[in-house]
């Protein structure tokens, strides 16, 4: 085996290499000279390696440099074995650990037994090596031993070898290093990550107080170093703006992105804002000599702070060029697309390219769903319901490979997973299996989201309002509210709305989940008289409501008096609401449903963008003004003179009936806009009319003895000729017995 290995192999390799030189007929007979040049080399070295490695003393240092230097080129020309690197190695830490027959080794010439181990790629040996080399410069402890232990670190951080001990001698000599050595020092505490945090605490408390014997590259290196961890050592930073203001010029993209990061992470610091918008104000002095694509990277850290005139003028110089920006976007990656998505939506400016990035998002969805940052498809989420921006693409690609994966749904929390049911109820957008499955998901989770209590009511108010029967959600939520409001003891405490604010409880929470118990029939169940109860509170009734919020506290005090319950909570619920919408009105005649212009040139809010309150005003609603003018204005031309229009079943009931005919006997034709309407998830128009509001208004208005004929905005605007309109008219009194 021996002779094989030592005697056969070589012999077989020099064959071969002979053989292939002469048969292809090299006409360059010095190529074949250098090849027998290496293996007579190889073989020396080997020799060598087999000698020494037994005794190590017989070697000077000048011999081992000439092996070193034999063995490196050797090495890179790809003819060295694993079995010679394995004897080299030895070799080198066989000298390294001396004899009593040889001096020992200063430390220099153990850094370049160091240095030569590294050709070896043998992270166990480099580590041996290393170990040795801190033990000389632990005995040496001479001037230069501080810059060897540091050269040492750096070349193990760059071949991701993790040696703490090199690094805790060196924290004790913090002082005695350059400006330049505690750049480097830095740097290797920070390559190490979490691992080397507390070296980095040494490195933060030496360097801020010597910033100033830094030069520029250096100081950079050194707040790069202290990013990852900004707000911690947030000092640093703000005592070296100072340096950076004057210096801008010389900043690369990279620095600009990090420093404009830290910005970011230090909004809540006064300094911290003057240090991004000289940064912006600095990038828009030399905006041509930036491409597009760094321009939209900078916008991905400007998400938070105080909303500056700099950084709004920077965000339209960016978006300048729409038609580049929009090409742009092709080529952004899926996390940068939502970055940029982030700071539309947070500055409110160029909200119209929100368009343009959710469609390549839905068409790249698979790509968001499977992202390595498992919650980046809630964050677009968030964004839509923040703006309130509506996208059918997007929003059909994410029921798709998103709301209907139960592996990418699971992958964010509960809380999130509210949050995007929240997002569809704002935009109105109605699937039933996306609401099923994210119910579900928010029914087995309750327990870990019932101690905000808010959150158990947005769930709620989502559900009733798509008109979604699951029983077993309204029966816990009902038992675990009323529970929880029962103890909160509303009724004698001198301030119920703080309260209700440490239980995460507002008062438009109260009144939309009463709401929403009403909307599936729960407002017979005696636990129900506690929402009653606290919707009566002054504090309650007296808060700053919208109107719509108020016409809900009226829906719920008009749907439980019909079901012949709580009369008398009931009645005084009625006078205290419709008070409080007329004080309304008064105070904004605009909000007034009689003072609309009816024949307002404003077509139907079906655009993309739309507020929470715009999604909530159903009786404030320009297309239903439109629709009851076109009718009534048609049944006068089909010889009805009895026509009367927004009429109030009684004085302080929360519906109108639209068309009324005097005539008969509470009869009349009813519009559904607004919060009635939903979008379907097919095409995303308004067409879904089995809401919750419409369940609860047919059953308030047949209770009451009302027959009404239904007809959806939606539905009425698709009629396009007179005669097509005059002939749903005659159909719609037929349904109802009324000639014409």
């Amino acid at each position: 085996m021996v002779l094989s290995r030592f005697y056969l192999v070589p012999r077989l390799y020099r064959v071969f290499h002979h053989r292939r030189f002469v048969s292809s007929g090299c006409p360059n007979p010095g190529v074949s000279d250098a090849v027998d040049c290496d293996i007579s080399e190889l073989q020396e070295l080997r020799q060598a390696c087999d000698v020494d490695s037994s005794s190590p003393d017989s070697l000077s240092i000048d011999d081992l440099r000439r092996v070193s230097s034999s063995f490196r080129r050797l090495r890179r020309k790809g003819v060295v074995d694993a079995d010679l690197c394995e004897k080299y190695s030895s070799l080198l830490m066989n000298y390294a650990e001396g004899s009593s027959d040889r001096p020992s080794l200063s430390p220099e010439e153990c850094y370049e037994l160091f240095i030569s181990q590294f050709e070896t790629n043998s992270p166990r040996q480099i580590s041996s090596l290393a170990s040795r080399l801190l033990d000389i410069i632990k005995a040496d402890g001479g001037p230069s031993s501080v810059s060897i232990a540091l050269n040492s670190l750096v070349r193990l951080q760059q071949a991701k070898i993790h040696f703490p001990e090199m690094l805790d001698y060196l924290s004790g000599h913090v002082s005695a290093m350059t400006a330049t050595q505690l750049a480097d020092f830095t740097w290797s505490c920070y390559s190490g990550g979490l691992r080397s945090k507390h070296y980095l605490d040494v490195a933060y408390g030496c360097c801020l107080g010597r910033l100033n014997e830094f030069d520029f590259s250096d100081l950079l290196r050194v707040l790069r170093c202290f990013s990852y961890f900004s707000y911690e050592y947030r000092a640093v930073f703000e005592q070296s703006w100072p340096l950076c203001r004057d210096k801008l010029s010389s900043l690369r993209q990279d620095d600009i992105l990090m420093l404009l990061n830290i910005c970011k992470t230090l909004h809540r610091e006064d300094t911290i804002h003057e240090m991004r918008d000289c940064i912006l104000s600095h990038i828009m002095d030399n905006l041509d000599e930036y491409h597009t694509r760094f321009l939209l990277q900078c916008l991905a850290h400007l998400t938070r702070g105080r909303r500056t005139q700099a950084g709004g003028r920077f965000i339209s110089s960016v978006f300048r060029n729409v038609q580049e920006c929009r090409r742009e976007f092709e080529n952004l990656s899926v996390p940068a697309l939502v970055s940029v998505m982030q700071c539309i939506d947070f500055w409110k400016i160029r909200m119209s390219l929100l368009s343009s990035i959710l469609d390549i998002l839905g068409d790249r969805i698979r790509e968001l769903a499977y992202s390595r940052n498992l919650g980046l498809w809630a964050e677009v989420y968030n964004v839509i319901y923040s703006s309130g921006w509506f996208n059918p693409t997007f929003m059909r690609a994410g029921i798709e490979h998103i709301i209907s994966e139960p592996q990418i749904l699971h992958r964010v929390s509960s809380h999130q997973v509210v949050r995007v049911l929240q997002t569809f109820y704002k935009l109105r957008y109605y699937h039933r299996e996306s609401y099923n499955r994210m119910l579900q998901i928010f029914i087995d989770d309750f327990d870990a989201l019932k101690g905000r209590l808010n959150v158990i009511s947005e769930a709620l108010l989502a559900a009733a309002d798509a008109n979604i029967e699951m029983p077993s959600l309204y029966d816990r939520c009902l038992e675990y509210l009323s529970s929880s409001l029962s103890a909160l003891s509303l009724n004698t405490s001198d301030d119920p709305l703080a309260v209700l604010e440490q239980s995460y409880m507002w008062p438009r929470n109260i009144i939309t989940s009463a709401w929403s118990f009403c909307v599936m029939g729960y407002n017979t169940d005696p636990r129900f008289k506690v929402f009653l109860d606290i919707l009566s509170l002054e504090a309650i009734s007296e808060h700053k409501h919208q109107s719509s919020v108020i016409l809900m506290a009226l829906e719920v005090a008009e749907s439980t008096l019909v079901s012949g319950h709580f009369r008398k909570e009931c009645e005084a619920l009625l006078d205290i609401y419709g008070d409080r919408l007329r004080a309304l009105e008064k105070l904004d005649p605009g909000s007034q449903m009689y003072d609309l212009d009816p024949d307002d040139s404003m077509r139907d809010h079906v655009g993309e963008k739309m507020t929470f309150a715009q999604c909530q005003e159903a009786h404030f609603h320009k297309g239903r003004m439109r629709a009851t003018k076109h009718i009534s204005d048609l049944l006068y031309h089909l010889g009805r003179r009895d026509v009367l229009v927004r009429v109030a079943p009684h004085y302080n009931s929360p519906y109108l009936i639209d068309i009324c005919l005097s005539n008969e006997n509470k009869k009349g034709l009813v519009l559904f806009s607004g919060r009635e309407l939903m979008r379907d998830s097919v095409d995303g128009k308004w067409s879904v009319v089995e809401t919750g509001s419409t369940r609860m208004k047919r059953h308030i208005l047949s209770r009451t003895g009302w027959k009404v004929y239904e007809i959806s905005c939606g539905q009425w605007a698709q009629l396009d000729t007179s005669i097509e309109r005059k002939q749903f008219i005659r159909a719609a009194l037929a349904s109802l017995d009324i000639e014409c």
